[in-house]
């Protein structure tokens, strides 16, 4: 199994336990966010070497950490929550950023390992957008209804990215109802260019073994007849 596929399925899965957080565990909540940090920062940190900016791995990586652990610790300070979660979501954009640029780069590997890469940043800007909702809720409380955790903005977030829209949580404010938009947009508009972007890997691949020879053919016979 690649890198990019257990990547997907351990990202999966702890969407999947998410629900254990409703259950009033004490600490479970921090548990799961730094799970997801080590998580993706364990991908990133095996190719960022071809990443551009590689020191803001570092510059968004231990901050967070360090706020983490600070919230953790101190949980009613909300100074370091607003850090923690704005850090969180720095860190989130910055991998989904990564992940974009690696698996795009159409040198490094094959269209089924594009897919995997592909998948993969299509659940973390889920993520990370769910995390977005989440701390414009704590500055606003009446942002959004119909919610009472921050399961339910990963919950909404994932039906806003794929534009499903059953209407059970609504948002209310303006800016949540922009940052809504462009989920959607961004979903939407992913889906397509992934789509041309494998269509033109199947047809380059499907190119005929001879098509290249006969091409150079054809380029010395003109030149020999000029």
């Amino acid at each position: 199994m690649q890198r990019f596929e257990r990547l997907l399925f351990f990202l999966v899965f702890m969407i999947l336990l998410s629900p254990v957080c409703r259950l009033g565990i004490p600490h479970v909540d921090n548990l799961f966010r730094l799970a997801f940090i080590i998580l993706l920062a364990s991908v990133v940190h095996r190719f960022r070497i071809n990443q551009p900016y590689p020191w803001v791995y570092w510059g968004l990586l231990v901050p967070l950490l360090v706020s983490g652990l600070s919230s953790w610790i101190f949980p009613l300070n909300s100074v370091l929550i607003t850090a923690d979660f704005s850090l969180f979501i720095l860190f989130g954009l910055y991998c989904v950023y990564s992940l974009f640029h690696y698996i795009f780069d159409q040198r490094l590997f094959t269209d089924n390992q594009m897919f995997w890469g592909a998948a993969c940043g299509y659940v973390v800007f889920g993520i990370t957008w769910g995390a977005f909702y989440h701390t414009l809720y704590i500055f606003l409380p009446q942002s959004f209804t119909n919610v009472s955790h921050w399961t339910d903005f990963l919950y909404f977030s994932f039906v806003t990215l794929t534009t499903m829209g059953y209407g059970d949580i609504a948002p209310v404010h303006p800016l949540a109802r922009m940052l809504s938009i462009v989920e959607a947009m961004f979903g939407v508009l992913y889906t397509s260019l992934l789509v041309a972007k494998l269509v033109g890997l199947y047809a380059l691949h499907q190119q005929p073994l001879g098509s290249n020879q006969y091409s150079n053919e054809v380029e010395e016979n003109s030149r020999s007849t000029v």
